[in-house]
């Protein structure tokens, strides 16, 4: 049960973006000038389908895994039905796309929803076929009979890949005509107004390529993929999410590429604009790097405890009793506080709320860019390579000891001792990795772009980072996952023998 649980959590996430994405591109696409065309109405009637989309997953299917709740589960055919029509409605409007040169958007768009609609009831209720919620494999599928099966084939796979074909091959005819008009407008007008013609066109053209690459690998991965995997894990990923993802990655696609669309859903969304909270937030910043510095530093105490757990067992006793446990995180504390406030408030080089990236970052000047560098990304960077350098090697020799003694008494090592000693490398790394990859992207690849963002996920992913260690922790321990979850199972919670336990 708590891989169902765990696995809800990412429908319940990405159905929420979808949700606030493509219900804002449903409702502020008319406030865009570019989009009051026959592009724009078939763009947010695609967005309107995927809200559609998005909301069941969000409010039907994330509580049947998060809460188990039988009257949807019982009913969950009725999702798979409207998923369905949406899923087809969605495809077949990114074909009149292909074709929105048609003045008769509305007529199209009716004939649309007659001819989806009649497919989405012939293949389940007159078909006798359904699209259920099945808690074996956690996904949403058709009826296991042979003839539920072929008809589903045709109807979803064969169908829509026929449609994602033709949209490809429209697609491709368009970009080559854009090409050659692209050229001939230069010629005829002006340098300025052939630019932003030739932007708007190109963003076009972008983001159909985009939306429609999406939905090619979410089917291939539903039929093909799905399968052939066995693992409960790998299948939800490759089946069930891409749905999901597909279905929120549309709006943001429309967001990024229309750049007015854009600038009104980013007003829409902020709550407010506190100059007080702004002036001030150099103490946020302050805090937040102390932590950060704890954190870190937290980590490579909790790696010298477990290499003196095997290195040093005679002394581990006294280096880490209760006491002086105690007095290390609190030193660490100290340690941390009194050199944020030296580097970002007495030196002057403020971790504040900037405006361009819509997070907190360093003041930029060339001082500060230099004393951050050697500070933050230096020293951090060496503390986590440090840190997954101790364990890594306690884990080697603790594993190593483990299996001297067992051989010693002439025992096996379980398959269960085996996997907790490679669930604590996979945790050991993946930590580190994540750290590592925050400290990257905030000084390496956060500088070279310029779109706002791009700039805020990019900048801020060093935060998410740390989000993301309670998923690593849960993931790589399955005694936690139960008590998480309240699952009633008991079970031995050390990493590995007793006889060499590393805290």
């Amino acid at each position: 049960m708590q891989e169902e649980h765990f696995l809800g959590l990412f429908t319940l996430f990405s159905g929420f973006v979808g949700f606030v994405t493509n219900w804002s591109v449903v409702f502020f696409f008319r406030s865009v000038p570019s989009l009051r065309s026959s592009f724009g109405v078939l763009s947010a009637h695609a967005a309107l389908v995927s809200a559609v989309y998005c909301s069941i997953a969000l409010f039907w299917i994330s509580p049947i895994m998060l809460l188990n709740v039988e009257w949807l589960r019982n009913n969950s055919y009725l999702a798979g039905f409207v998923l369905y029509l949406c899923y087809d409605l969605e495809t077949e409007t990114h074909l009149l796309i292909c074709i929105n040169r048609i003045t008769s958007t509305f007529i199209f768009l009716a004939i649309l929803w007659v001819v989806c609609l009649l497919i989405s009831i012939i293949v389940f209720p007159l078909s006798g076929c359904q699209m259920y919620y099945d808690a074996e494999i956690m996904t949403l599928i058709y009826t296991r009979t042979p003839s539920c099966q072929n008809l589903t084939l045709i109807a979803d796979f064969g169908l829509h890949m026929c449609v994602l074909t033709a949209m490809i091959v429209l697609n491709s005819i368009t970009f080559y005509q854009f090409r050659r008009k692209n050229r001939a407008m230069f010629n005829s007008l002006n340098h300025a107004s052939s630019l932003r013609k030739a932007k708007s066109e190109r963003n076009f053209l972008r983001q159909t390529f985009y939306q429609e690459s999406a939905y090619v690998v979410a089917l291939l991965t539903y039929f093909l993929l799905g399968t052939v995997l066995e693992a409960k894990w790998l299948r939800f990923v490759v089946i069930l999410l891409p749905w999901y993802f597909v279905h929120a990655y549309q709006a943001m696609v429309t967001i990024l590429c229309n750049p007015e669309l854009k600038k009104i859903c980013i007003r829409k969304w902020r709550l407010c604009d506190a100059k007080g909270l702004v002036q001030f937030s150099h103490f946020l910043g302050l805090a937040a790097m102390t932590v950060y510095e704890v954190s870190n530093q937290s980590h490579l105490l909790i790696a010298l405890n477990r290499f003196c757990a095997v290195f040093m067992r005679s002394h581990y006793e006294k280096l880490f009793s209760e006491f002086g446990t105690k007095v290390l995180r609190n030193i660490i504390w100290i340690i941390s506080t009194i050199m944020c406030v030296i580097l970002y408030e007495i030196i002057g080089c403020h971790f504040e709320y900037d405006d361009v990236s819509w997070s907190l970052a360093f003041v930029a000047t060339p001082e500060c860019a230099n004393l951050t560098w050697y500070s933050d990304f230096t020293f951090n960077t060496s503390l986590v390579v440090l840190t997954l350098l101790i364990n890594l090697l306690t884990a080697y020799k603790a594993g190593r000891d483990s299996r001297m003694l067992m051989n010693a008494a002439g025992m096996k090592m379980s398959k269960r001792q085996r996997q907790r000693e490679l669930n604590f490398v996979k945790q050991t790394f993946s930590q580190g990795t994540t750290i590592f990859a925050g400290q990257i992207t905030y000084y390496v690849i956060a500088p070279l772009f310029t779109d706002q963002i791009l700039l805020f996920f990019i900048g801020t992913l060093w935060a998410y980072m740390h989000a993301a260690e309670g998923g690593i922790i849960l993931a790589s321990n399955e005694e936690m996952r139960t008590f998480a979850f309240k699952k009633r199972k008991k079970s031995n919670t050390s990493v590995f023998v007793s006889s060499v336990s590393i805290g």
